[in-house]
């Protein structure tokens, strides 16, 4: 009887979890992330670095691939307010593009690909230092995805 139930909880244990709307992962120092996000056309969303956004009804998957950060650290003066950028592959209706978003209004803040319009909406962590950098790990980017009327 012991190990009936054993085995119900372990199997009902094991459903949940994969039926959860993050898959997750640990990294290398064992902190757990979510790797695989469902977002919603016109909902802002969130994406960590080498993470995975879906949308199933409109066939579209979206990867974090890449981020460049030249932002001014908030502790420090510059000239020039620095960029953000962010490059990410999107499948939609099973045809990959690369995009890259930038923070900066100087450049690319959002992108058309197969009638949705993605944006960058932010990029966190903002830069605190100029002498510690920010581990790409810990990169989240903001996005929005709509689309076209």
């Amino acid at each position: 009887m012991k190990k009936i139930t054993v085995f119900t909880l372990l199997l009902i244990c094991g459903m949940l979890l994969y039926s959860c709307e993050n898959m997750l992962f640990s990294d290398e120092g064992g902190n757990i992330k979510a790797i695989q996000t469902d977002f919603e056309i016109g909902q802002p969303f969130e994406l960590s670095y080498g993470g995975t956004a879906t949308n199933t009804n409109e066939s579209i998957r979206i990867e974090f691939t890449k981020v460049e950060d030249s932002r001014c650290p908030a502790n420090v003066t510059c000239v020039w307010e620095g960029n953000g950028e962010v490059k990410l592959v999107t499948t939609i209706d099973d045809d990959e593009l690369e995009v890259k978003l930038n923070t900066h209004s100087n450049y690319k803040k959002s992108e058309r690909v197969n009638g949705i319009t993605l944006k960058l909406l932010e990029l966190n962590p903002y830069p605190e230092s100029a002498e510690k950098g920010i581990p790409k790990k810990e990169y989240k980017a903001i996005l929005l995805a709509e689309r076209e009327e």
